[in-house]
């Protein structure tokens, strides 16, 4: 007899919040010579290098220069006058070297971020230099909950990174036995961009909306942005929140709310509406979403022109610009285009949506019963 609900349904996709991996459920400390590897360098110029995990001869010689891609990577920051130990100070996602496992798994990383990002705090760095998959993971893991896809995606970005509040630069670790031409130039070029930012201060982002859920307050700061139009043109930033991704099914799906952005005589105003229910909410919406004097823009706006045409029937217009296809020609690599990974790697905001994802999934379970 079969029960009432799939395994995929029913089965732990993650540790319960709480719960911590420790060195004990780790393990690798008892198979190393230099366990929980310290950290090197005196990080007088607020530098920070995270290596993925100590190499077998780092172990057996408690040093970290005991490394060519090490000795590499401090050759070339010499050339930019950058003493690796007196001006870094380096670090490991994963503290201990294990000949039966070299390469860390998930749990080895996670058992051990909370190790680094202690240190990460009480070190204050200005930049911070990722080298490798591993310590990306550990890092960024920490806040980026989101498919993390291939390395590559990562190498180049510069982040402003809000929680590290330090600049984050991601980079594939040197392997100085396969460099080539290509390799070496590519490496030169992304180190140069992140030690460009170790004297700009790091921008500091503050979330400011207003958020309105009553229908008397909606149709007020629908109304506002369009009386302002009559005065002004406008550019207006705006996008959906819905039950899923493609809206045919107009019984199964709907649009939850959705955030607005102008800007008007040099003042930023940024709403967050429930979608209006009355009659006068509805038509000033419809107002807002077709008036020729604003002009729309969205990250990817094929999705917000298509939930807009099935739910509440109208086209937009007029549109003038897709963030998404100019992420796409700024960079053309898999999986950068996305608005998550853009507003994180330009913004140093991650996971802005964690916090509401959840509740949007129920929704649409309860439609589905009714």
């Amino acid at each position: 007899m079969y029960g009432f609900f799939s395994e995929e349904q029913v089965k732990t996709v993650k540790r319960p919040a709480g719960r911590v991996r420790t060195c004990a459920s780790c393990g690798r400390y008892l198979l190393c010579e230099t366990p929980r590897f310290a950290s090197f360098g005196e990080g007088k110029k607020g530098i920070v290098i995270v290596l993925p995990y100590p190499t077998e001869m780092q172990d057996t010689k408690k040093d970290v220069l005991f490394n060519q891609n090490v000795r590499y990577i401090s050759k070339i920051f010499a050339k930019k006058g950058i003493d690796l130990a007196r001006d870094c100070t380096t670090l490991f996602s994963v503290a201990c070297f294990s000949p039966k496992k070299v390469i860390p798994l998930p749990e080895h990383i996670e058992a051990c971020r909370p190790r680094l990002l202690a240190e990460l705090k009480s070190l204050a760095p200005k930049l911070i230099f990722l080298f490798g998959d591993a310590s990306i993971k550990s890092v960024i893991g920490d806040h980026w909950h989101k498919d993390f896809g291939k390395i590559e995606k990562w190498v180049g970005w510069i982040i402003p990174d809000q929680e590290l509040n330090a600049w984050v630069c991601p980079l594939e670790l040197p392997d100085v036995r396969l460099e080539s031409e290509e390799q070496s130039t590519l490496f030169h070029m992304y180190l140069e961009q992140g030690l460009s930012k170790l004297y700009e201060p790091m921008p500091y982002i503050k979330p400011e909306f207003e958020l309105y859920t009553e229908e008397q307050d909606i149709c007020k700061s629908l109304r506002r942005v369009n009386n302002l139009a009559e005065r002004q043109y406008l550019l207006m930033a705006f996008d959906y929140e819905t039950t899923g991704l493609k809206p045919h099914n107009v019984f199964k799906h709907k649009i939850v709310c959705m955030s607005f952005s102008y800007r008007w005589n040099g003042e930023q105003k940024t709403y967050c509406i429930k979608m209006p229910k009355t009659d006068t909410g509805k038509a000033e919406l419809k107002k807002l979403l077709t008036n020729p004097l604003i002009g729309k823009i969205a990250h990817n706006m094929k999705f917000e022109e298509m939930w807009t045409k099935n739910i509440l029937g109208y086209n937009v217009t007029p549109w003038v610009w897709d963030s998404q296809l100019a992420a796409h020609i700024l960079d053309s690599r898999d999986m950068v285009s996305g608005l998550k990974f853009q507003t994180y790697v330009n913004f140093g905001i991650a996971g802005y949506d964690d916090e509401v994802s959840m509740y949007l999934k129920v929704l649409i379970q309860k439609m589905v019963i009714v």
